[in-house]
Protein backbone atom coordinates (compact mmCIF):
# COMPACT_ATOMS: atom_id res chain seq x y z
CA UNK A 1 0.00 0.00 0.00
CA UNK A 2 2.84 2.41 0.83
CA UNK A 3 4.31 1.84 -2.62
CA UNK A 4 0.95 2.44 -4.27
CA UNK A 5 0.46 5.74 -2.44
CA UNK A 6 3.98 6.82 -3.33
CA UNK A 7 3.40 6.10 -6.99
CA UNK A 8 -0.06 7.60 -7.13
CA UNK A 9 1.10 10.87 -5.54
CA UNK A 10 3.55 11.34 -8.44
CA UNK A 11 1.12 10.69 -11.28
CA UNK A 12 -0.60 13.36 -13.33
CA UNK A 13 -3.87 14.12 -11.55
CA UNK A 14 -6.96 13.52 -13.61
CA UNK A 15 -8.48 16.95 -13.13
CA UNK A 16 -12.09 17.81 -12.34
CA UNK A 17 -12.34 19.63 -15.66
CA UNK A 18 -11.31 16.47 -17.48
CA UNK A 19 -13.91 14.47 -15.57
CA UNK A 20 -16.60 16.78 -16.91
CA UNK A 21 -15.83 16.06 -20.55
CA UNK A 22 -19.02 15.40 -22.45
CA UNK A 23 -20.42 15.30 -25.95
CA UNK A 24 -18.17 16.80 -28.57
CA UNK A 25 -15.20 17.21 -26.20
CA UNK A 26 -15.26 13.59 -25.15
CA UNK A 27 -15.86 12.44 -28.72
CA UNK A 28 -12.79 14.43 -29.80
CA UNK A 29 -10.72 12.79 -27.06
CA UNK A 30 -11.91 9.33 -28.12
CA UNK A 31 -11.16 10.21 -31.73
CA UNK A 32 -7.58 11.14 -30.89
CA UNK A 33 -7.21 8.00 -28.78
CA UNK A 34 -8.52 5.80 -31.59
CA UNK A 35 -6.08 7.53 -33.94
CA UNK A 36 -3.26 6.35 -31.69
CA UNK A 37 -2.54 9.35 -29.46
CA UNK A 38 -0.96 7.88 -26.33
CA UNK A 39 -1.80 10.88 -24.12
CA UNK A 40 -5.50 10.65 -25.05
CA UNK A 41 -5.53 6.89 -24.54
CA UNK A 42 -4.11 7.35 -21.08
CA UNK A 43 -6.62 10.11 -20.29
CA UNK A 44 -9.54 7.85 -21.18
CA UNK A 45 -8.06 4.98 -19.18
CA UNK A 46 -7.58 7.20 -16.16
CA UNK A 47 -11.17 8.38 -16.50
CA UNK A 48 -12.46 4.82 -16.30
CA UNK A 49 -10.14 4.11 -13.36
CA UNK A 50 -11.27 7.20 -11.43
CA UNK A 51 -14.96 6.94 -12.39
CA UNK A 52 -14.94 10.09 -14.52
CA UNK A 53 -16.96 8.41 -17.28
CA UNK A 54 -19.55 6.99 -14.90
CA UNK A 55 -19.04 3.89 -12.72
CA UNK A 56 -15.44 2.74 -12.31
CA UNK A 57 -14.61 0.20 -15.02
CA UNK A 58 -11.29 -1.45 -14.30
CA UNK A 59 -11.27 -3.61 -17.41
CA UNK A 60 -11.75 -0.65 -19.77
CA UNK A 61 -9.25 1.38 -17.77
CA UNK A 62 -6.70 -1.38 -18.15
CA UNK A 63 -7.35 -1.79 -21.88
CA UNK A 64 -6.90 1.91 -22.67
CA UNK A 65 -3.83 2.22 -20.46
CA UNK A 66 -2.26 -0.80 -22.14
CA UNK A 67 -2.82 0.83 -25.55
CA UNK A 68 -1.01 3.92 -24.28
CA UNK A 69 1.77 2.01 -22.54
CA UNK A 70 2.38 -0.10 -25.64
CA UNK A 71 3.46 3.12 -27.33
CA UNK A 72 6.22 3.46 -24.75
CA UNK A 73 4.33 6.15 -22.80
CA UNK A 74 5.91 5.85 -19.35
CA UNK A 75 3.10 7.52 -17.32
CA UNK A 76 0.67 4.86 -18.58
CA UNK A 77 3.12 2.11 -17.61
CA UNK A 78 3.25 3.50 -14.08
CA UNK A 79 -0.53 3.77 -13.96
CA UNK A 80 -0.81 0.09 -14.87
CA UNK A 81 1.63 -0.89 -12.16
CA UNK A 82 -0.26 1.15 -9.60
CA UNK A 83 -3.60 -0.24 -10.80
CA UNK A 84 -2.45 -3.81 -10.20
CA UNK A 85 -0.98 -2.86 -6.80
CA UNK A 86 -3.80 -0.95 -5.11
CA UNK A 87 -7.51 -0.11 -4.97
CA UNK A 88 -10.00 0.19 -6.48
CA UNK A 89 -8.97 -2.16 -9.28
CA UNK A 90 -6.49 -4.63 -7.85
CA UNK A 91 -9.20 -6.82 -6.29
CA UNK A 92 -10.96 -7.06 -9.67
CA UNK A 93 -7.99 -8.72 -11.35
CA UNK A 94 -6.79 -12.29 -10.95
CA UNK A 95 -3.77 -14.08 -12.29
CA UNK A 96 -6.01 -16.09 -14.60
CA UNK A 97 -6.15 -13.31 -17.19
CA UNK A 98 -3.12 -12.40 -19.27
CA UNK A 99 -1.62 -9.08 -18.23
CA UNK A 100 -3.61 -8.72 -15.02
CA UNK A 101 -1.71 -10.39 -12.18
CA UNK A 102 0.52 -8.40 -9.88
CA UNK A 103 3.52 -10.13 -11.44
CA UNK A 104 2.49 -8.76 -14.81
CA UNK A 105 2.03 -5.37 -13.21
CA UNK A 106 5.67 -5.59 -12.22
CA UNK A 107 6.57 -6.06 -15.87
CA UNK A 108 5.14 -2.63 -16.66
CA UNK A 109 7.25 -1.12 -13.90
CA UNK A 110 10.32 -2.88 -15.27
CA UNK A 111 9.56 -1.62 -18.76
CA UNK A 112 9.29 1.95 -17.50
CA UNK A 113 12.54 1.54 -15.59
CA UNK A 114 14.31 0.13 -18.63
CA UNK A 115 13.08 3.14 -20.60
CA UNK A 116 15.23 5.29 -18.31
CA UNK A 117 12.56 6.80 -16.03
CA UNK A 118 14.30 7.61 -12.74
CA UNK A 119 11.21 7.28 -10.56
CA UNK A 120 10.44 3.85 -12.03
CA UNK A 121 14.04 2.75 -11.52
CA UNK A 122 13.91 3.80 -7.88
CA UNK A 123 10.53 2.15 -7.23
CA UNK A 124 11.80 -1.04 -8.89
CA UNK A 125 14.77 -0.87 -6.53
CA UNK A 126 12.31 -0.55 -3.63
CA UNK A 127 10.46 -3.60 -4.90
CA UNK A 128 13.62 -5.72 -5.00
CA UNK A 129 14.77 -4.47 -1.60
CA UNK A 130 11.43 -5.10 0.13
CA UNK A 131 10.36 -8.14 -1.89
CA UNK A 132 6.99 -6.60 -2.76
CA UNK A 133 6.38 -9.13 -5.54
CA UNK A 134 8.21 -11.99 -3.89
CA UNK A 135 11.50 -11.15 -5.60
CA UNK A 136 13.68 -9.85 -2.72
CA UNK A 137 17.16 -9.23 -4.11
CA UNK A 138 19.54 -6.73 -2.51
CA UNK A 139 21.95 -6.75 -5.45
CA UNK A 140 19.18 -5.92 -7.92
CA UNK A 141 17.92 -3.22 -5.56
CA UNK A 142 21.38 -1.64 -5.57
CA UNK A 143 21.57 -1.94 -9.35
CA UNK A 144 18.30 -0.07 -9.92
CA UNK A 145 18.98 2.48 -7.19
CA UNK A 146 22.27 3.30 -8.89
CA UNK A 147 20.55 3.85 -12.24
CA UNK A 148 17.99 6.14 -10.60
CA UNK A 149 20.68 7.91 -8.56
CA UNK A 150 22.71 8.66 -11.69
CA UNK A 151 19.50 10.05 -13.21
CA UNK A 152 19.18 12.49 -10.30
CA UNK A 153 16.59 10.85 -8.02
CA UNK A 154 17.60 11.93 -4.51
CA UNK A 155 15.54 9.20 -2.86
CA UNK A 156 17.60 6.65 -4.77
CA UNK A 157 20.83 8.52 -3.99
CA UNK A 158 20.03 8.29 -0.29
CA UNK A 159 19.01 4.62 -0.53
CA UNK A 160 22.10 3.66 -2.55
CA UNK A 161 24.27 5.44 0.01
CA UNK A 162 22.60 3.45 2.79
CA UNK A 163 23.31 0.18 0.97
CA UNK A 164 26.99 1.10 0.62
CA UNK A 165 27.05 2.12 4.28
CA UNK A 166 25.65 -1.25 5.40
CA UNK A 167 27.30 -3.41 2.73
CA UNK A 168 23.89 -4.64 1.62
CA UNK A 169 23.68 -5.76 -2.00
CA UNK A 170 27.08 -4.13 -2.63
CA UNK A 171 30.45 -4.39 -0.91
CA UNK A 172 30.60 -2.08 2.11
CA UNK A 173 32.23 1.12 0.90
CA UNK A 174 32.21 4.20 3.12
CA UNK A 175 33.67 6.33 0.35
CA UNK A 176 30.82 5.54 -2.05
CA UNK A 177 28.34 5.81 0.81
CA UNK A 178 29.52 9.33 1.58
CA UNK A 179 29.50 10.37 -2.07
CA UNK A 180 25.88 9.35 -2.68
CA UNK A 181 24.58 10.49 0.69
CA UNK A 182 26.22 13.87 0.22
CA UNK A 183 24.77 14.22 -3.27
CA UNK A 184 21.32 13.46 -1.82
CA UNK A 185 21.89 15.97 0.97
CA UNK A 186 22.75 18.69 -1.54
CA UNK A 187 19.32 18.23 -3.11
CA UNK A 188 17.38 17.73 0.14
CA UNK A 189 19.41 18.33 3.29
CA UNK A 190 16.55 17.47 5.66
CA UNK A 191 15.42 14.33 3.83
CA UNK A 192 14.89 11.43 6.24
CA UNK A 193 18.13 11.71 8.17
CA UNK A 194 20.39 11.82 5.13
CA UNK A 195 22.77 14.22 6.89
CA UNK A 196 23.16 11.87 9.86
CA UNK A 197 23.87 8.95 7.54
CA UNK A 198 26.39 11.02 5.59
CA UNK A 199 28.18 11.98 8.81
CA UNK A 200 28.30 8.32 9.84
CA UNK A 201 30.01 7.46 6.57
CA UNK A 202 32.40 10.39 7.00
CA UNK A 203 33.43 9.11 10.43
CA UNK A 204 35.02 6.07 8.76
CA UNK A 205 37.13 8.12 6.32
CA UNK A 206 40.52 9.70 6.83
CA UNK A 207 40.71 13.48 6.28
CA UNK A 208 42.36 13.10 2.87
CA UNK A 209 39.86 10.49 1.70
CA UNK A 210 36.96 12.59 2.99
CA UNK A 211 38.16 15.56 0.93
CA UNK A 212 38.31 13.33 -2.16
CA UNK A 213 34.78 12.06 -1.48
CA UNK A 214 33.52 15.62 -1.09
CA UNK A 215 35.11 16.63 -4.36
CA UNK A 216 33.64 13.65 -6.21
CA UNK A 217 30.18 14.21 -4.78
CA UNK A 218 30.38 17.83 -5.92
CA UNK A 219 31.09 16.71 -9.47
CA UNK A 220 28.27 14.15 -9.39
CA UNK A 221 25.80 16.72 -8.04
CA UNK A 222 26.58 19.11 -10.91
CA UNK A 223 25.76 16.55 -13.61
Amino acid sequence: MRLFILLLSCFITYSSSASALEGKEYAALVGMANAGDAYSQRAIGMGYWRGAHGPIDCALARDWLIKSANQDYVPAMLDLYAMFDGPPCNDDFTGKEEGISKANGMKWLEKAAQAGDAQSQRVLGDSYLQGYAGNQDDAQAANWYKKAAVNGDYHAQRDLGKLYLKGKGVPQDYFQAYVWLNVAAVQASDFEGVGVLRDEAASHLSPDVLIAAQQLSGKVAKK
